[in-house]
């Protein structure tokens, strides 16, 4: 099967590893398949969205908070109550997204101490692929060319 062989100074290089999966040094030097990289560009591309999203509507939030305080501070005639529900609203957001992202590392913390103990102990867990298994990578080593990166 042919080999492509791609820029890895590119930008969807640079998308591809957005978030915690990259494509690793092994597959840099050594290459991997269009289909997985094409899969590592989308899922970066969805998390990076998702990030600037976030830190935009996080961002309006808090902007508007200082500009209701501000114009609270200038004893405009606007009522304090708007104001205290607005950054109580912040604060419980932000309350909730930090508890979120300290269970989730928590799960994290969790499931990687878990393959640390099967791996030291041999029990990796691996077991022999199934039919629909073997059907998939026959059929990824058929349709998915290879690339290889270049610096």
């Amino acid at each position: 099967m042919k080999q492509f062989t791609l820029n890895a100074d590119s930008w969807h290089f640079r998308l591809a590893n957005y978030g915690r999966k990259r494509v690793s040094n092994y597959e840099v030097r050594h290459g991997t398949d269009f289909c997985t990289y094409m899969r590592a560009v989308v899922q970066g591309a969805f998390k990076a969205l998702l990030t600037y999203t976030l830190f935009a509507v996080v961002l309006v939030w808090v902007g508007y908070g200082v500009y209701d305080l501000a114009m609270l501070a200038m004893d405009t005639e606007r009522d304090i109550f708007p104001s205290t529900i607005f950054l109580f609203m912040v604060l419980a957001t932000f309350l909730l997204l930090l508890c979120v992202a300290l269970v989730g590392g928590s799960f994290n913390y969790v499931r990687e101490r878990i393959q640390q103990r099967r791996w030291k102990s041999g029990n990796t867990g691996r077991v022999t692929p199934g039919f629909l298994t073997l059907a998939y990578r026959k059929f990824k080593d058929k349709t998915c060319f290879k690339i290889k990166f270049e610096d």
